[in-house]
C-alpha cells in the first residue's frame, strides 16, 4: 500500500463506503477549491484503503467545511500499524505544505466505535487535542416499533396523535421549497438560525436527489411538521433540518414525524438515526436533549480534534 495524494485515478475503487460529507461532489458544493486529498491505496489492484480530504486557507487545513463531519474514513481490513503511520504522514504533508493549525471533525463515535476509538486514540498520540466535543444522540433502528422505544408519557401522546387527523407523508424532492420554507418560519419565530440557505439547499438536492429524503405531516392540507434528511451511507440517516408545530388540538405533530421517518429507516435497512448535536450559543441545548432521548436517542460523543504549531 502507498500513500498519495489524490485525485485518485477514476478506475480506483475504495473498498470501504466513503460517507457523503467525504464526497469530492459534496466537498466541491461547499467549497470550489484549495483541497486536498490525501488516500492511502493498492496501486497494484487500483482499491482505495483510506482517505481523508481538507480544506486549506490562510495556514489551516480543516476537515469539514459547512458538514456535519469530516475526518479519516478506512478499510477495516487495513492494520492499526499502517493507519498510525498515514495519519503520521497526513501531519507530516500538511505541514510541509505551509500549515500550521490542523482541524478533524469526527462524526459521532457510535457510528463505528471500534474505529473511532482507534482513530482518536491515534490523533492523541500524533500531538493533536480534543478541541471541542458535543452530546451527539442517535436512534438505533431495530425490528423494535418505535412506540416501544419513547417514554411512557411520549407513547401515550403518540397513540392519542395516531388518532388525530394528522398524516404523515414521503414527500418528492420537489416539494423542498415547501418543506424549507416551513422549517424557516418556525425557526424565525425562535429566533433560531439556519444552516442552510434555500440556494444552497436547492443545489444540493439537485446533485444528490435521493440522498436527502424529505417528510412532512399534515393537517388537513397545512404542513404541520417537516423534516429534511441525508443518507450519510447505507448505515446512517442524519436528521439534518426539522421544525413543526408544537400541537394541532392535542396531538403532536412532531411525534408522528418522528415515527414516520424511523418507520422509513427501517424499512431501507439502516441502522441509526443521527437526531444531531443538541447545542445552544455553545452550551447544552437541555431541552432539545431532554426531547431526544425521551423518543428513544441514546447520547454518544461528537468530537473535533486540533493540532498546531503553537502548541
Amino acid at each position: 500500500m502507498q500513500f498519495l495524494e489524490g485525485p485518485v485515478p477514476s478506475a480506483y475503487t475504495f473498498a470501504f463506503e466513503p460517507s457523503i460529507f467525504n464526497t469530492s461532489d459534496y466537498r466541491f458544493l461547499q467549497r470550489k477549491n484549495d483541497w486536498v486529498s490525501l488516500y492511502l491505496a493498492d496501486t497494484t489492484l487500483g482499491i482505495v484503503h483510506a482517505h481523508i480530504h481538507f480544506w486549506m486557507h490562510h495556514g489551516h487545513a480543516q476537515s469539514s467545511i459547512q458538514s456535519p463531519f469530516g475526518g479519516l474514513e478506512f478499510s477495516s481490513e487495513v492494520p492499526p500499524q499502517i493507519i498510525y503511520d498515514f495519519l503520521v504522514w497526513v501531519r507530516t504533508s500538511l505541514e510541509e505544505k505551509g500549515i500550521s493549525k490542523i482541524t478533524i471533525t469526527h462524526p459521532p463515535r457510535a457510528y463505528e466505535s471500534g474505529k473511532i476509538d482507534l482513530i482518536e486514540t491515534f490523533l492523541c498520540q500524533t500531538g493533536f487535542r480534543i478541541d471541542q466535543e458535543e452530546v451527539s444522540t442517535l436512534i438505533p433502528i431495530t425490528d423494535q416499533p418505535f412506540q416501544e422505544l419513547i417514554h411512557p408519557r411520549k407513547k401515550r401522546k403518540l397513540i392519542q396523535s395516531e388518532n388525530s387527523n394528522l398524516r404523515f407523508e414521503e414527500l418528492p424532492s420537489g416539494k423542498w421549497n415547501e418543506v424549507f420554507y416551513m422549517i424557516a418560519q418556525h425557526r424565525k419565530k425562535k429566533l433560531y438560525s439556519l444552516s442552510i440557505t434555500d440556494q444552497r439547499l436547492e443545489e444540493t438536492i439537485r446533485l444528490f436527489g435521493d440522498r436527502y429524503p424529505l417528510f412532512g405531516v399534515y393537517h388537513q392540507q397545512e404542513l404541520v411538521a417537516a423534516s429534511i434528511t441525508v443518507v450519510v451511507n447505507r448505515h446512517i440517516l442524519y436528521h439534518f433540518l426539522s421544525d413543526h408545530v408544537r400541537k394541532v388540538g392535542e396531538a403532536s405533530p412532531a411525534l408522528i414525524l418522528m415515527k414516520g421517518i424511523y418507520d422509513y429507516g427501517y424499512r431501507h435497512d439502516f441502522k441509526w438515526l443521527d437526531l444531531g448535536t443538541s447545542t445552544l450559543d455553545g452550551a447544552p441545548n437541555l431541552a432539545l436533549l431532554k426531547f431526544k432521548t425521551e423518543i428513544g436517542g441514546r447520547t454518544t460523543s461528537k468530537r473535533i480534534f486540533t493540532w498546531d504549531t503553537y502548541e
